[in-house]
């Protein structure tokens, strides 16, 4: 089955979400070609008649910019800056609107999101203030049900399924655990046993296969020998899960382990343009890019990436030709192996208008905490939904940590690293306070998701409060294990706030063993993503997607950060609204921050963009409310209206 543009029914958020902004704003307007650029001239533009946010705090508010040939040439009073008009000068009344630094989406996977639109989506409902899709499910034998079985392809490929929040179903009983035991079990009776089924989580850490899937890539010789003598085994830390008989149970564990079954789907034929030709995938991008664009985002950072392709696929983005003028701005990092010999990017490049950059490495220290790999100093629950899972697990120990990541530390290049539970976040500490005294870096270093962050359970033998330590490191008053005291080093930190909005009730059962969230036991949730624990720590923080694990909605982060709300499956309505324990809540103004100046520098590119400030670059977004007006839980429903790339306007309409 094919939806427009020729790609398989598939992961509909990174369309969908824009399509709802652009179709409320334009009253009965739908998503078709959904823009139409200023038909004037931009290179001299006056913008005034609402409110101006300027994420600078010197002068947060104004009443008008002045734009001159892409950068900010005044900000202030509409007086003083309409002074400047001439008759070649654009005005663009702001009708009670609001004036906003473009957001920047600061941790995001662009290849994967793109791919992902190629497969069968399966993941779960999202709660229904957000949800955007004519349909979708909470039960995992509903969404096995629904993949398509007939038609040319010979690999049945779904992606999105979350065990993690969605009940089993079907008439059989049983919990979402069964399934995470023995997926293969339940892909041949609800999916197919005679064709090869793969099946991407949502966390994208773990993924789900049939037993014929081992057979068609060739790793087993029979479903009833595999595994057999000639498998393969995917490196650590890979893992394909062997059960009590001595068979696969299809679970598959990090990318590493899945990612060997792409190359034995060559027959299909989306297969070149998804995994093979950059360039393809680059031409086919069009739509999802301004997807993103819509939702107010003017500069993506792909986290990551896994191959010399993938950077060849963003800087062809950077490129491309779709558009009279650019509608976004891009940034990759390189895993770190990947990075083996590569030359970083300068941070902006005046050559493209600041429009690519690779400057940046990323190591990953553990898995998913939904997927029951994150790597814990306490165990996961033993009456939650990962009771089997232990601490989970770490990718890599301190010293491999130093190994992988000292060549680029040592260099000055960027450094994330994807860190979500609080043992892996340790550990990185570590490996952190070790390289910077050897050589103090002067860069920005973010821990990526920093999800579980404290245990305020005072018998637990975890940390309990790990902002400290991170401000500790900040401040140079941090003591390694061996008791010397590390140099200041600037660590910042990135939540992926979706764990708290779709995952926050599921991380009450996984890491407290909490199935009524009435009254809560000291434990884990309450440090989840502590963004005013940060705050009064003085530790800097943005919100981003870490699409497709989640949408891409920067006025969604905001709304969750402030409010902190979340639901439990399958309950999904606002009446079941209820709020994560722990008082992490945020001002709209600092979850703004989050979301502009905060990832901005992050990214180093907050000399560039970020804030509105004189001398800056015009990268801007058009809202038709204030956020910082209107009432919080609303904040998901303000439209955006138009963005600006180096002063060039795009107005998101049909």
């Amino acid at each position: 089955m094919l939806r427009p543009g020729g790609k398989l029914n598939g992961t509909a958020h990174l369309a969908a979400v824009g399509c709802l902004v652009a179709a409320s704003a334009m009253g009965a307007y739908g998503c078709g070609d959904s823009r139409q650029d200023a038909p004037v001239s931009d290179s001299d533009t006056i913008i005034f008649g609402g409110d101006v946010i300027t994420m600078n705090p010197a002068a947060p508010t104004a009443e008008a910019v002045w734009i001159k040939d892409g950068k900010i040439a005044a900000v202030g009073a509409a007086e003083e800056i309409l002074a400047n008009q001439t008759a070649a000068t654009q005005l663009i009344d702001l009708e009670g609107g609001t004036l906003l630094p473009g957001f920047v989406e600061v941790h995001m996977h662009m290849m994967g999101s793109v791919q992902a639109t190629y497969f069968s989506d399966v993941s779960p409902c999202l709660p229904d203030r957000y949800e955007t899709r004519p349909a979708c499910t909470t039960t995992i034998v509903d969404a096995l049900e629904g993949l398509p079985k007939t038609g040319d392809p010979l690999w049945i490929i779904g992606n999105g399924l979350d065990p993690s929040r969605m009940t089993l179903g079907g008439s059989s009983g049983g919990n979402a655990s069964d399934f995470h035991d023995n997926p293969a079990k339940f892909i041949d009776e609800h999916v197919a046993s005679d064709k090869p089924v793969l099946i991407i989580d949502q966390s994208g850490h773990l993924a789900y296969a049939n037993l014929q899937a081992f057979v068609s890539a060739g790793f087993c010789a029979s479903t009833t020998q595999c595994p057999d003598a000639s498998t393969k085994v995917p490196e650590s830390p890979a893992k394909w899960d062997v059960g009590s008989d001595g068979n696969f149970t299809g679970l598959l564990e990090e990318a590493e382990a899945f990612s060997p079954f792409f190359p034995t789907m060559t027959q299909e034929n989306w297969f070149n343009v998804v995994f093979v030709d950059p360039s393809a995938l680059a031409q086919a991008s069009q739509s999802d890019v301004e997807d993103i664009a819509r939702v107010g985002v003017t500069t993506l950072m792909n986290g990551g990436a896994m191959s010399l392709n993938e950077i060849q696929y963003v800087r062809l983005l950077s490129e491309a030709t779709f558009w009279d003028q650019p509608v976004m701005r891009y940034r990759t990092s390189y895993r770190t192996d990947v990075a083996q010999g590569q030359t970083k990017t300068e941070i902006w490049d005046d050559a493209d208008d600041g429009l690519f950059g690779a400057y940046g490495v990323k190591l990953w220290a553990d898995g998913s905490t939904q997927g029951c790999t994150a790597s814990l100093q306490k165990a996961y629950d033993a009456d939650g939904q990962c009771s089997t899972a232990g601490t989970g697990k770490p990718d890599w120990t301190k010293d491999e940590m130093v190994s992988n990541i000292k060549p680029y530390w040592d260099d000055d290049w960027l450094i994330h690293v994807h860190a979500n539970g609080d043992a892996a976040q340790r550990t990185i500490i570590e490996a952190f306070a070790e390289m910077q005294q050897g050589h103090a870096n002067p860069n920005p270093v973010t821990l990526i998701h920093f999800t579980v962050a404290g245990d305020q359970d005072p018998d637990s033998g975890a940390d309990p409060d790990l902002v400290k330590t991170v401000a500790d490191l900040r401040a140079g008053d941090y003591k390694t294990s061996s008791g010397e005291t590390t140099p200041p080093l600037d660590v910042r930190v990135s939540h992926l706030i979706a764990h708290v909005a779709y995952w926050g009730g599921a991380f009450e059962n996984i890491l407290d063993g909490v199935s009524d969230p009435a009254t809560y036991p000291p434990g884990r949730v309450p440090m989840l993503d502590p963004t005013k624990s940060e705050l009064e720590a003085g530790v800097p923080f943005s919100l981003h997607s870490d699409h497709p694990v989640s949408p891409i909605a920067p006025l969604w982060y905001v709304e969750q950060a402030v409010t902190r709300n979340t639901w439990f499956y399958p309950n999904l309505t606002d009446a079941d609204v209820k709020t994560l324990p722990g008082d992490q809540g945020i001002s709209v103004q600092d979850a703004l921050r989050a979301v502009t100046i905060e990832p901005a520098a992050q990214l180093m590119l907050d000399d560039y963009i970020g804030s509105i400030e004189v001398g800056k670059v015009a990268d801007l977004v058009i809202l038709d409310k204030n956020p910082l007006t209107v009432d919080p839980n609303s904040i998901h429903s303000i439209k955006v209206l138009r963005t600006f790339v180096n002063g060039h306007g795009h107005t998101w309409i049909q």
